[in-house]
């Protein structure tokens, strides 16, 4: 659920410094996204990149694979690479927003 979240919106992640340190700030529109990916930020998932044909996202590894959430060191990162094959944007209509997209192992979702 935390990865199509991630994927599905229209934010564009940025980078600043705070303090030294440089941190993924995101920019878009929607407050609601913005909010969203903020949330799921603080549960392990990142948006780290977005453009018109693909999005990377940062997650803990214990998300992707379970075994690892026993590691003292957290499991570390794992970077996923999505290449947006179609976007249908929100509309009053529909009142939804989809995203199809292409994983980085070739399965279509």
């Amino acid at each position: 659920m935390l990865r199509a979240i991630a994927i599905c919106n229209t934010i564009v992640p940025g980078k600043q410094q705070f303090g030294g340190v440089e941190r993924t700030v995101y920019d878009g529109d929607s407050p609601d996204e913005i909010a969203l990916l903020e949330c799921i930020r603080q549960n392990g998932v990142l948006l780290k990149e977005r453009t018109r044909t693909g999005v990377v996202l940062e997650m803990e590894a214990k998300l992707v694979d379970p075994s690892n959430a026993g590691s003292t060191n957290g499991g570390g990162v794992v970077h996923e690479q999505w290449t947006v094959l179609n976007t249908l944007e929100f509309n009053s209509d529909r009142k939804r927003m989809s995203v199809i997209v292409k994983s980085g192992t070739a399965k279509v979702r």
